[in-house]
């Protein structure tokens, strides 16, 4: 049963198991108009205050695609130190042009990408790559980056099954991966089995937790709607009491991610991606929690 004040003096009793001891990374999309190009700032500004690992940045295909992705970073580059990590996507390219586009990424000094399939994906597409697999196998000929790809604990949508889905994922180790960054999940215990199913047919590299803040039930549920993931019918229940209490919201939110961390961490693992959907207020409460050196609990309580 879900209980607000349990869960916060879990958090004040765990928070010091975490000093110096994570990695934390964050994921954002480029903005769309005038305005949001504001809030991106703000909340890269906010977030970097963390000092995370890296920063990556989605791609859109509908939105102007791996071009603005790269125009984006290329600004970014220019004001920070911090790592960023572009997704650069494959589907209805052509070898050429995606030589080009990570060779003009690195050659302005990105050394981590990315890479994924896309997801305008059609037989009839004219592409030179139908998986992210057979992408990953090219770019490590282009130039020595460190790749990063996705991973899907509950499979993804357009997998036969579960094992299938788990070999998609070591033919793109095999053919050169770094690191495997999952798809959203809650139900912990799907994330752990994935990861011991992984590393019992031999996939030996990291395989780090993507986090989803929850803002409000209608976007999570488009969410649910485009993935495989399930949500506990707790997290359902406990957000349909508070309504529209965007404060109450933002604690639970919190908890919740919180406890998804910290039950993890138990469990041997060292790094975790945030899907931060360009805001920064749960995102950063908890991270600057979980990277913090010394804290007064009288000073809170």
């Amino acid at each position: 049963m879900f209980n607000i004040n349990n869960n916060i003096n879990n958090i004040y009793e765990s928070y010091i198991n975490f000093r110096n001891k994570i990695n934390i990374s964050f994921e954002m999309f480029p903005p769309s108009t005038e305005s949001n190009k504001e809030n991106f700032s703000e909340t890269f500004k906010k977030l970097s205050k963390i000092n995370p690992s890296f920063f990556s940045i989605t791609c859109n295909q509908n939105l102007g695609g791996n071009n603005k992705t790269f125009s984006l970073i290329e600004s970014i580059k220019r004001k920070t130190k911090i790592d960023i990590v572009p997704h650069v996507t494959c589907i209805g390219c052509s070898k050429k042009e995606l030589s080009d586009i990570v060779t003009n990424y690195w050659n302005s000094g990105v050394r981590k990408i990315l890479a994924l399939r896309g997801d305008n994906f059609s037989s009839n597409l004219n592409s030179d790559f139908c998986y992210a697999s057979d992408f990953v196998y090219e770019l490590k000929k282009i130039k020595n980056f460190e790749i990063l790809v996705a991973a899907y604990p509950e499979k993804h949508p357009e997998s036969k099954n579960k094992i299938t889905d788990i070999y998609n994922l070591k033919r793109k180790i095999d053919n050169g991966a770094n690191k495997a960054i999952t798809q959203f999940f809650f139900k912990i215990d799907n994330y752990l089995k994935f990861r011991d199913k992984c590393f019992s047919i031999g996939i030996k590299k990291e395989i780090v937790p993507g986090i989803l803040p929850i803002y409000d039930l209608l976007q999570l549920k488009r969410f649910i709607k485009m993935t495989n993931v399930s949500v506990p019918d707790w997290i359902y229940n406990v957000f349909h009491k508070v309504k529209n209490d965007s404060n109450s919201y933002k604690i639970i939110s919190g908890i919740i991610l919180f406890n998804i961390v910290n039950k993890l961490f138990k469990e041997g693992v060292r790094s975790f991606h945030f899907y931060t959907l360009n805001r920064s207020d749960i995102i950063y409460s908890i991270s600057h929690l979980l990277k913090i050196n010394k804290i007064n609990i009288s000073n809170i309580i």
